[in-house]
């Protein structure tokens, strides 16, 4: 994998970098990433009905997307 030099360094100092998954997991569980998940029940974001039809009904224009 690529990083950037102050990357690798932020890795390294948080034990992500050459930790196993289940330290990755645990960073972000007590991260403040976590604060967000609160937000998350608020938002409309699953997938639904409406949302996989509109992008049926406009197929070429995601096709296009990158």
């Amino acid at each position: 994998m690529r990083l950037l030099s102050a990357e690798r360094v932020d890795l390294e100092r948080k034990g992500l970098f050459s930790g196993t998954i289940a330290t990755v997991f645990k960073h972000f569980r007590e991260s403040r990433m976590s604060t967000f998940d609160d937000k998350l029940d608020g938002l409309e974001w699953e997938i639904d009905e409406e949302r996989v039809a509109y992008v049926r009904g406009h197929r070429d224009a995601f096709e296009t997307m990158t």
